[in-house]
């Protein structure tokens, strides 16, 4: 299918171009076989290539459910990651061994939080940020693997899950 029309194109296009009715389903692209329509496959470089981002996206979602050290969930992100450092340089740099008051990742308030909890958490979340990363570096060697064989029901296969 390389053009679709809500209008009779009859009288309107070369004589040599072929029109055929097809259903509100039917898309540019679309392949006809003289009788029926249908979508054509997509290209296995296509699937590894939405597989692998869909493989970022769940990495970095697992990255943000963070770890829980001591009752409190410390979130993984970016953004929360340079606060934990953040803090803890100003712990170092005054000498504190407890922050006053803490807020964790689900917005509850502790009071007198130790630092060493809030290092140990960050040190935490970077081991499962690493573990999070070769998971996913693993997968897309299966990726590669389905690609050299031409195998697409192993590509399709590929999803992230945490092991």
């Amino acid at each position: 299918m390389t053009e679709l029309t809500g209008i009779d194109p009859k009288g309107r296009f070369h004589p040599s171009l072929q029109w055929e009715p097809a259903a509100g389903a039917v898309a540019v692209g679309d392949l006809f076989d003289g009788q029926a329509f249908s979508r054509p496959l997509e290209s296995l470089t296509d699937i590894a290539t939405r597989k692998r981002e869909a493989l970022e996206v769940g990495r970095k979602a697992s990255e943000q459910a963070g770890i829980t050290y001591n009752g409190i969930r410390y979130a993984g992100d970016p953004s929360n990651r340079q606060a934990l450092m953040e803090a803890l340089d100003l712990a170092d740099t005054t000498g504190q061994t407890t922050f006053a008051s803490w807020k964790d990742s689900d917005g509850l308030f502790h009071a007198d939080h130790p630092v060493a909890d809030v290092r140990q958490a960050l040190l935490d979340i970077a081991t499962r940020r690493g573990q999070l990363i070769v998971h996913e570096g693993e997968l897309n060697a299966q990726i590669d693997t389905a690609l050299v064989a031409e195998d697409r029901t192993a590509l399709e296969a590929v999803e992230w899950s945490e092991a």
